[in-house]
């Protein structure tokens, strides 16, 4: 009785703590654990690029095929990022932060120019079209870029990096990734402070 108690104890928590830590959805890591990871190697110093993706228009998507489609692209996009991501050389990981962002973390990368390479082979990647059922679909993603040390030295500044450069990429049509810009982040954070 104590032994099977134990392990209905045992597979409960680890029920709770994959909750926690992964995406329903998808089965991806979720913001809790991407967050994690990035403190804990931010804390190490270890250089690393930041990728935070955006899927344009979804919300089109949703309204005209319904949330059930909507939830299987956003599944098999997951999965397809994550196919190419483990063909790079570097540690990286996948994360769904919600609704249709994605993160990317690629551990070793500190150069814009390799971040640059990097994005456009995503990009290149995801424009090929997603089969699901009879519907075949092309998916937009803005990605933007921060670099770890140079845009952040922690969590929490290099996920706002990579949030304000997706918000620059998602002003270019199409599939288009932005590199953070402290300068513009400062005009927008000066604007910011005015209003």
């Amino acid at each position: 009785i104590v032994m099977l108690d134990e392990t209905a104890r045992h597979e409960a928590l680890e029920a709770l703590t994959r909750q926690a830590l992964f995406d329903e959805l998808t089965g991806l890591p979720n913001r809790n654990h991407a967050v994690q990871s990035l403190e804990r190697l931010t804390a190490a110093g270890t250089p690393l690029l930041l990728l935070s993706a955006d899927v344009d228009r979804f919300q089109l998507i949703n309204e005209t095929l319904g949330p059930e489609f909507g939830d299987r692209l956003l599944h098999a996009l997951g999965q397809r990022l994550l196919a190419h991501m483990r063909h790079s050389p570097h540690p990286s990981s996948v994360s769904r932060l919600g609704e249709d962002q994605f993160l990317l973390l690629v551990e070793g990368l500190e150069a814009p120019e390799q971040a640059e390479i990097l994005a456009r082979k995503l990009l290149e990647a995801t424009r090929l079209p997603l089969r699901l059922d009879e519907q075949e679909l092309t998916v937009h993603l803005s990605v933007g870029l921060a670099l770890s040390p140079r845009d952040g030295r922690d969590a929490a500044t290099l996920l706002r990096a990579a949030e304000s450069a997706m918000h620059r990429a998602k002003q270019i049509p199409g599939s288009a990734f932005a590199l953070f810009d402290p300068q513009l982040d400062k005009r927008a954070r000066s604007m910011l402070q005015a209003e």
